[in-house]
């Protein structure tokens, strides 16, 4: 327990009810009471921009793993990693394995440190490092090596032989048990079927992006209908989260007029029709025995929800807007960067959107009458700890920006992000789309 006394802000409209709630909490009052320390907390909803999480184009290794591999059972920050291929011959990895493979061994340093790099670093970078933490672990271990191929080209395969070494040798296996579970799900990840998917949703994302500055190009409804037209083996959650990405990004500026938005889905209707197998995000839009009116009403009630994710921000006054013009190009900024780069803005600008709730007279008068009183308003960067919360989940990457953005100013304040899980791009969907909201299948 951080045992401090802490000032609340919040940005978007959850998070405002959560930051009331824990200022007015009887025991955080009385916590508060007897904290030396001071702090600052700053809740972010989730909602506001859901760019980063709906699309694939996070240049960490540690988003890819954990878009593409299931989910530890029982948890929502890490994966489940099958290393049967290490174990004695004939083993089989089953749902009813106890303890699969995963990412996180807070007490093995050279596990903890790879999954930093994982999350901090280019992928590049990160194949690398596991690589030489291979290398060395063999070595310590007296196997085979054989160092082959191009010096800093690594791959799954080259991975893979160098995991092999250990297969069996259960001192081995035991010494270095983390450094192999996260080199086997890099090569899970590195291998599976849906790897080349995702790099080619990472392009199609790009273009999208590049091409929303430019009033000449097609509008981006039109990009993602002819996605659909030319390619085959796409899945229908891949079309519906680029719909999520681009209406985050851009909001009812997608499309040129509501006949594009018809034609999304009366394609998008014909798909699941003709679909053999659907997933169960689809099931619940559209029914277990889905018929042409049911999946209308279905894909209907997803643009309902669609249009009312892009006017998320529209109560904002700094934070409006998360698609940046760069001349004839476009780009995302995501509202994680605006929020720090406004934190720690020398200049110090008003904090119109970052709204403090206090805890007490004193705190009222200060945020409420400091025009009167001379008294300047509070700021999360006033104390030496900040604690960004995203409601809703976070991805690896906006961890890596929200690190880089804070490293750019230097501060004098400790950051500690923390968020209700790591999010993979389907997690989206089942969250915003396919679940009760009043009675969440999770949390």
């Amino acid at each position: 327990m951080l045992r401090v006394n802490e000032d609340c802000y919040a940005v978007g409209v959850t998070s405002r009810i959560i930051a009331s709630e824990l200022a007015s909490l009887q025991s955080a009052k009385s916590r508060r009471k007897n904290a030396a320390n001071k702090a600052s907390i700053v809740l972010i909803d989730r909602t506001l921009d859901l760019v980063g999480p709906a699309g694939h184009h996070g240049e960490t290794l540690a988003d890819k793993v954990i878009s593409l591999l299931p989910r530890l059972p029982g948890h929502s920050s890490d994966v489940a990693v099958n290393m049967a291929d290490l174990c004695s011959k004939g083993s089989q990895y089953s749902q009813d394995v106890v303890m699969p493979g995963c990412l996180a061994h807070p007490r093995d340093g050279f596990a903890h440190s790879l999954l930093n790099t994982m999350i901090t670093s280019k992928q590049k970078e990160c194949l690398m490092d596991i690589n030489r933490h291979l290398v060395e672990a063999a070595s310590e271990e007296g196997l085979p090596l054989q160092l082959t191929g191009r010096i800093g080209r690594i791959n799954a395969d080259t991975l893979e032989g160098h995991l092999k070494l250990f297969k069996g040798n259960r001192q081995a296996f035991t010494n270095h048990s983390g450094l192999l579970q996260i080199a086997m799900a890099t090569i899970k990840t590195l291998k599976h079927d849906r790897y080349t998917m995702m790099e080619k949703l990472q392009s199609i994302e790009k273009m999208i992006m590049l091409n929303s500055g430019d009033q000449d190009c097609p509008s981006t409804l039109s990009q993602i209908k002819q996605f659909m037209d030319t390619e085959n083996n796409y899945d229908l959650e891949d079309v519906m989260l680029l719909l999520v990405f681009v209406y985050s990004l851009e909001g009812g500026d997608c499309h040129e007029d509501e006949d594009e938005e018809r034609e999304i889905q009366k394609a998008l209707v014909q798909a699941i029709l003709t679909k053999q197998e659907l997933s169960d995000n689809i099931i619940y839009l559209v029914g277990y025995q889905p018929t042409e009116d049911t999946v209308r009403r279905g894909i209907q009630k997803f643009f309902q929800k669609l249009a009312s994710l892009g006017q998320t921000r529209s109560h904002l006054k700094q934070f409006r807007s998360v698609f940046e013009s760069q001349g004839f190009q476009g780009g995302h900024k995501s509202i994680f960067k605006q929020i720090i780069d406004d934190i720690f803005n020398p200049a110090k600008p008003d904090l119109m959107d970052i709204e403090y709730k206090s805890s007490g007279l004193k705190d009222l008068l200060k945020s409420g009458f400091g025009m009167f009183m001379k008294v300047s308003k509070p700021r999360p960067s006033d104390h030496p700890l900040l604690i960004l919360y995203v409601v809703g989940g976070i991805t690896c990457s906006e961890v890596r920006l929200i690190r880089e953005a804070v490293s750019s100013y230097k501060p004098n304040t400790q950051v500690i992000i923390g968020s209700t899980s790591v999010l993979k791009p389907t997690d989206i969907i089942h969250r915003a789309f396919a679940q009760d909201n009043l009675f969440p299948d999770e949390l």
